[in-house]
């Protein structure tokens, strides 16, 4: 048995429990495993037992087991058919103990909304965490994913997987809106064969990539998730490579602002007088170093142009004055 190996264990940093079998690993020797991990040092980063078929009761007597381990960075329990019961018992693990968790993958198991709400509670202070995996838990509905959305308001995720589960419209603008004031979540997968979300549901994360109803919008908008799985409409898919181009975040804004207004009212812009036009200038200049495919059909010179005309036009009193100043 694996006990006497961990026992005082002073070196392991990572455990892997894969080659088991359900047959050969029954709920006597998840108990000697948990009291072994209780004996173990506090070593332990990794905790893998992926696709052995634990079930509820097997893997909540192994959570207690890792209770006493609270530098674990990475938990693995894929394929193991967690339900309720595990769920409480991770969520009492993940609350009190696993503080400094950063990946969490749960995909393959019998998690539903209840599970899901609980979870989600014991993860909610957790800055940690980036990579949370609920992919293939088909008893979640927009009830659970209701309670998950809150996450990406107070967590630091950039990794969200939720491959072939059960996702719709709804769902769709649930996260989109969840999403609005998030800048850390880099990848949120929601495609699979039980993915149903029609054109509406995709529109909501055109909208969150890029609100086009206004240079301000469109400004605010999500400039930093740059994958969300295969097979995704073009009106979506397009601004991932703005997202995806490795630039900061306002120059991935800038040229979604030239791709999306090929006309620039700078009329926002007056109420500070002749004093804004240095400023449209600059920022027009810096524009040009956005790569030609990203900044849309219109040269961004016209667009400069346009912008000082404006100025010219609905000001022309001050732009003599400050001329005569300069020729004086």
């Amino acid at each position: 048995m694996i006990g006497p190996f961990l026992n005082n264990n002073h070196n392991l940093t990572k455990l892997r429990l894969g080659e088991y079998e359900l047959s050969e690993f029954g709920r006597e020797e998840a108990r000697h495993l948990s009291l072994a991990l209780g004996r173990c040092s506090k070593s332990l980063r990794v905790f893998d037992a992926s696709c052995i078929e634990l079930g509820d009761a097997i893997c909540a007597d192994i959570a207690v087991g890792l209770s006493v381990h609270p530098q674990l960075t990475v938990i693995h329990l894929n394929g193991n058919h967690i339900g309720r019961t595990n769920c409480i018992a991770l969520g009492t693990l993940l609350r009190w103990t696993t503080t400094e968790l950063e990946v969490l993958s749960l995909q393959g198991n019998s998690i539903d909304d209840e599970g899901v709400k609980v979870l989600t509670s014991a993860l909610t202070n957790n800055t940690r965490l980036t990579t949370l995996d609920l992919s293939y838990n088909p008893w979640v509905s927009n009830v659970g994913w209701r309670s998950l959305s809150t996450l990406l308001s107070t967590t630091n995720l950039k990794n969200l997987q939720l491959n072939s589960n059960f996702i719709d419209d709804e769902t769709a603008f649930l996260f989109a809106g969840a999403l609005l004031q998030n800048d850390t979540l880099e990848s949120l997968v929601l495609t699979g064969h039980r993915n149903t979300m029609t054109t509406a549901g995709w529109s909501a994360f055109s909208q969150l990539l890029c609100d086009t109803s206004s240079i301000h919008s469109t400004f605010l908008s999500n400039h930093t998730i740059r994958y969300f799985g295969y097979t995704i409409p073009t009106n979506v898919s397009r601004y991932f490579a703005l997202n995806a181009s490795g630039s900061e975040a306002k120059q991935i804004a800038m040229c979604k602002i030239l791709r999306s207004h090929c006309e620039i009212d700078v009329k926002p812009l007056f109420e500070w007088d002749l004093n804004a036009l240095p400023l449209t200038v600059r920022w027009f200049n810096r524009a040009r170093t956005c790569p030609i495919e990203m900044r849309g059909s219109k040269s961004v010179r016209k667009r400069k142009f346009w912008a000082i005309y404006q100025f010219v036009r609905d000001m022309p009193i001050l732009v003599v004055s400050k001329w005569t100043e300069m020729d004086s």
